[in-house]
Parts: C-alpha cells; structure tokens; sequence
C-alpha cells in the first residue's frame, strides 16, 4: 500500500507540473508568433480580471475616462454634455459641462497625457478647437477656463507641466516631438530616429498623420516614451531630447520606409502598431494592435490586440490581455484598470460599461 501510494503521488506531481506547463504555454500562446520575439519570452503574460462594473452607458457614447481622487471625470461624444463627474462611492455621475462656445462650454476636451493636476487641485485638459486649457474641479463640479499658450496651438499627444511641455506638431511630419519651454516660449524639435528615403516622403504626402506620435513622459523620471501608431517601435527620450533607446518587440529590424511601402500596398502580412494607452508614476501602459488588410483591400481590421507595460526605462515588464471591446481605460494608485467596454445588445443596440478590473 505505501509503495503504490507513492507511485499515485509521483504521478499526481507529474500531472500537476504538466498541467502547470500547458497553462503557461496556453497564455503565450495567445500571442501570435510574429507579434512578439523569442527575446521577450520570458516577459509576463496576464489577463485582466474583471471585479465590477461600476455603470453602464445605454444612451451615452463614453470616449475617454480619467481618475481623479474617489472620483472619475468621463468625456462624451455624440451628445450634447462633454463632460460627466462619477463618484466612485455613491456612482452617482453628474453633467458638469456641454458642448458650446459659452463660459462654460467645451468643444473637444482632451486630456493631458500626463494626468496634470495644478497646485489648486484642478485636473487639467485642453481644448484644440477653443485654444483653451480647462481645469476640472470634480469635488466642487466647477470649472476654469485660460488661454492656451499660442506654442501649445496646433500640438497633439500633450504632456504639460504649467510651464513646460512635451508634444507633437499636428499634420506635420519634420520631426517626432518637440519639447517646449512655455515661459520662454522655446521650441527644441527632437528629429526622427531614421533616415526617409525620397519614395516614402512622397506616399506620406497622402497620409501626413502616418507619423503621429504618442507620447508619453515623466519629468520626475526625466523620461519621455514615444510609441507610433502606424509601426511596432517605441523609444526612450531624456528631456534633452537623447535617444536612450529603441524597442520592436516583433524582433524584425524596423526597416521604416519597407514599412511604409507594405503598409501602402496593404501586404497580407498585416502590420503591428500602437494606440493611446496611459502612464503612471509606475510605468507606461502602451496599447499595442496587430491588424490585418480586410477582405476588400479597403483598410484593416484589428485581430489581435494587448497591453505593454514597460518601466520608465523602456524595458517590457508584462504583457496584458484585454477584455474584447475595450476601448480606453485608465490605472488607479493600486494599478487596477478603469476601462470602457463596448458591447451590442440583442436587438443591436451599442452599449458602453465602464468596468474595474485588476
């Protein structure tokens, strides 16, 4: 009895090491081949866990959600009130701005990718289309309107301190970013990372955005993070505007303009590229898609879709999977995502949830 009761438990051991084996090798396998290399393989794969859903949009069209506090500030397309204040005790949400030209209205709110809080408490966004930075009071439902500085006009992707910033001239492509001195209204353009050859400066005439950047930076850490929304490549800047490094976690040498050529001539091979994500004093939660020419040669559609998140020093520091139909989210203080969840219901109807996972 004790001999066949250990032989029982070695084979108990085996089956659970095995078991062990299959699931790690299932999650990695959840990553095509081609979409990250053999030398990132030891990088951590997760999956989002869902813990509750804090509200659901039947009516509303959520695009851009952010944390403030016990609060979130909720931005809306589609409708006239732009800007909605959840609290994260009660979920009550409140309207807190419309779409106008008056005192208090907003066109087309965006937020500051670094999350700018001012010294008064307000949560800063900029307004394009008004030339305007708002501040949100989301305790008090107020808020507060200023000039934009005119260098910041005609900027994307911003990061803002008050007196500095960090951005990209929009429908231009001379350089990646510029890092701007506001008080002493400097410009310093930080030049792209390679070379275009004279083919590739002709097809971008036809699409000018190709080149967007998105951009991400962190004083404290003397760090800016740019990742591309057309190529799988993202770099690592100081506030010099020194290149510390460059990471393709497809493995390919990033060759731009063959890049550029394929994406052009739809190559059946799809392309890996990056979305808006978010930052945290933790890290950069960079959204990276794999898309794939659609049938009718008239665009692509996205088939495999994750999150990156890298240290400030650029280095991958686990892979994670997303919830289909996530759209944007947001990461709190304890690095638990606050994401909008699209989904349709029976009689087709959109729907938006803005789900808590961890």
């Amino acid at each position: 009895m004790r001999g066949n009761y250990k032989v029982s438990f070695c084979g108990l051991l085996l089956l659970v090491l095995l078991l062990s084996a299959c699931n790690k090798q299932k999650g990695v396998a959840k990553l095509e081949m081609d979409v990250l290399s053999e030398e990132f393989s030891d990088v951590d794969i997760k999956e989002l866990q869902p813990v509750d859903t804090l509200y659901s949009f039947s009516r509303d069209y959520p695009v851009r959600v952010e944390k403030c506090g016990d609060k979130l500030v909720l931005l809306f397309a589609q409708q006239d009130t732009v800007i909605k204040i959840m609290d994260l005790n009660s979920r009550e949400i409140r309207p807190l701005a419309i779409k106008g030209n008056g005192p208090n209205d907003v066109l087309s709110p965006s937020f500051f990718n670094n999350h700018y809080v001012s010294a008064d408490g307000g949560l800063n966004l900029y307004d394009g289309n008004l030339n305007e930075i708002v501040s949100v009071y989301a305790d008090s439902l107020k808020l507060r309107k200023t000039r934009m500085p005119k260098i910041l006009m005609r900027e994307g992707s911003i990061n803002y301190w008050g007196n500095t910033a960090v951005s990209y001239t929009l429908m231009k492509s001379d350089n990646l970013f510029n890092i701007i001195d506001i008080k002493a209204n400097d410009k310093k353009a930080v030049a792209y990372p390679f070379e275009l050859s004279e083919e590739s400066v002709k097809m971008l005439k036809r699409f000018p955005t190709y080149l967007s950047s998105i951009i991400n930076a962190n004083r404290n850490k003397d760090r800016i993070v740019v990742s591309q929304y057309y190529f799988d490549m993202y770099y690592v800047y100081d506030f010099k505007g020194n290149l510390l490094k460059s990471v393709n976690l497809s493995g390919d040498v990033q060759d731009i303009n063959e890049g550029i050529k394929k994406f052009f001539d739809l190559s059946p091979a799809g392309y890996i590229r990056y979305a808006p994500g978010y930052a945290s004093g933790n890290g950069v939660y960079l959204r990276r898609l794999k898309e794939m020419p659609l049938a009718d040669n008239r665009g692509y559609d996205t088939v495999e879709s994750h999150i990156v998140k890298i240290g400030w020093d650029g280095e991958p520091q686990s892979i994670i999977h997303v919830p289909e139909g996530l759209n944007t989210f947001c990461v709190d203080e304890q690095d638990r995502f606050i994401a909008i969840i699209n989904s349709t219901d029976n009689e087709g109807n959109e729907i938006f949830h803005l789900v808590r996972y961890e």
